[in-house]
Parts: structure tokens; sequence; C-alpha cells
């Protein structure tokens, strides 16, 4: 870690404490030189303290806040990559060993310097700010804060909070398959163009049964709930308006609701998946006839084939049943 220079006031309650932390390799590499040369002029002239760590593996983020002793020290914790990072740092603030809840306690935001960064458009589209980087930093040294829920993927013995997405079929395939350009720069989104195409042309749908609470009930017991089956091109249980920047998968969602919200599509035609595509950066997509979207607190997704792509937050996870469940103002985050 080092501390910042230059700063002649103490620090106090009203004073932003961060701590940042940067993903050398996230999205096209450039995370450092963006926070040498925009970040920090904004943070020193808003006047604020800040720690910075580099990461230099994956799960060392989680690691180092799971086991800091002191860990609310900070005010603020800012992620400086993809939504793969503030992943590894929600998931490090929720096991830390030795605060309880410290991600109830210390206000998380991010850089959007990722490929996806689904949830750093999410927190602009909701404080109706320009999606940029700019006013990332902005953001992120305010004090103002808003509660985020969370969600809980479970399978088998095994559970994580999440706080973006779980998806499966065209949105998954596409993310997932396009990895293989994901080294070749002079690509770069572009690669989720090609994936588009490639996904349009096999137009392929999967086995799936889908158990869910209806609207407005919280808890499953025997006959409350509803059940959907057949082969889908695509199911979303998204937390957040946006799973990437560029696509606004769950209009209407909100960062608080205390609900998921459920995008199913059925078995499509490939003329369909590609008007889908076509209008998903505005959110038009769920107002197609093919398309149908619902809010619940809990949702249970089995009867997978093994070999069918599903993403938790972006991450490639098992095909095995699993359980979704909302926890409500489980995260506050930086939203002003």
């Amino acid at each position: 870690m080092s501390l910042c220079a230059g700063f002649d006031f103490k620090y106090g309650s009203s004073t932003p404490y961060i701590l940042a932390v940067i993903n050398p390799c996230s999205g096209s590499g450039k995370a450092p030189q963006i926070f040498r040369e925009i970040i920090e002029p904004i943070w020193s002239n808003l006047r604020v303290l800040y720690d910075v760590i580099h990461t230099r593996h994956k799960g060392q983020c989680t690691e180092l806040l799971k086991n800091d002793r002191d860990i609310t020290r900070y005010t603020h914790m800012i992620a400086f990559g993809g939504d793969g990072t503030l992943a590894e740092m929600i998931k490090g603030l929720s096991e830390n060993l030795y605060i309880k809840n410290a991600i109830k306690i210390i206000a998380i935001g991010i850089i959007p310097v990722g490929s996806g960064n689904g949830l750093a458009k999410s927190l602009h589209f909701h404080a109706r700010r320009k999606y940029s980087v700019e006013e990332a930093a902005k953001m992120t040294a305010s004090s103002a804060t808003k509660t985020m829920d969370l969600f809980e993927v479970k399978q088998g013995k095994e559970s994580n909070m999440n706080f973006l997405a779980v998806t499966l079929g065209m949105v998954a395939d596409t993310d997932i398959k396009s990895e293989r350009w994901k080294g070749k720069a002079y690509l770069g989104e572009y690669r989720f163009i090609l994936g588009a195409i490639e996904n349009v042309w096999h137009n392929k749908a999967y086995p799936a049964t889908l158990r869910y609470l209806p609207e407005g009930d919280s808890s499953p017991t025997q006959g409350n709930t509803k059940t959907l089956s057949g082969k889908f091109a695509m199911i979303m249980v998204a937390n957040t308006s946006h799973c990437s920047y560029n696509a606004h998968t769950a209009p209407g969602a909100k960062i608080n609701d205390g609900y998921l919200h459920v995008i199913v599509i059925g078995e499509i035609w490939r003329l369909t998946r590609l008007a889908l595509f076509a209008t998903l950066e505005w959110g038009f997509w769920t107002k197609h006839p093919s398309v149908m979207q619902f809010k619940t607190k809990w949702i249970k997704i089995e009867g997978l084939n093994k070999d069918t792509i599903v993403t938790a937050d972006g991450e490639k996870i098992s095909a095995e049943p699993l359980e979704c469940r909302i926890h409500e103002s489980a995260a506050k985050v930086l939203c002003s």
C-alpha cells in the first residue's frame, strides 16, 4: 500500500478515506495509467485521502480484504477494473474474519476500466450521471451513499453473494465464447459483436425448469411457487438494470428495489435473435413479444444439460441446479 502525500488536514468523519484496488490486467490493461492521469488529479482536487493496492493475481483482492483486521479504517473501497474486480471486493468484505457485516459499513464503488462494467453503468444510470471515468471519480469521492441489494447464489453446499446477474443462453454464450478473442487488443469491444453474430448463427436453445415465487411472496413454501419448463434461448436473473455498459438488460430494475428481475426467452428464429441483440443496448428488447419478464425474491433453475454455459456476475459456474435469493440492502454503494 502507498498512502498519498501532500495533504495538510486531519482525517475526520466527513472526509472520505479510500482504499483503491487496481487490477492492472482488467480490460485493456490501462487501469494504472487511468489512475495516474485522470483519477489522482480529481481526487487530489477534492482533497480525499487514499491508499492504493495493485493486485497481481486472481483472488488476491478477496484474500487481502478477508484477512484485514482493521478494515473499517476505510470509509470507501473502490475497484479499478471490471465487474470481476468488484466481485472479489464484495466477497472479501462479506467474509472478513474480524468485522461482521463489513460490506454494510464500508461504501463500495467502481471506476469502470474493465470490459463489461455492468454495475458501474447501473450506478451511473441510477444517479442520472453521464457514464464516464471522470464522473465515476467524482461519485466515488463523495460521501453520498445508497443501499444496494445483493443476491445469494446457492449450488449444493456452495453459496456466494452476487450483485449483477445469473445468465444462461444467448448472453452467457456470447460473453464466455468470445473470450477466445480477449487477448486480441485490436478487437476491443468488437469481440462481443463477433460473439453475438456467432450466437445468432448457431441459434441454440437449452432445456430448463424454473420454479419461482410470484411477486409479493417472500419465502417459498409448498404450493406457493410457479413453474416454467421448456427450451430457452435465454434465462437471466438480474439484480441491476445493466449487465454491461452497453446492455440495458433489465429496464425498471433499481439497485435497491428488493427484487430479482427475471428475463426469459423461449425458442426463437435467427432473425428474432438478431433483433433482440440489436435493441439490447437501449432496453427495448424486453418489449418484444417473445420476451417474458417478471420479478421475484427467490428462483430455482434446474434440469440443465451439463454443457450449458451458466454465468454468475460474468464468471462461468457449473450447470448444476441453482437457487437465487435476494438480500435486501445488503451493501452500501457510492451513488450520488
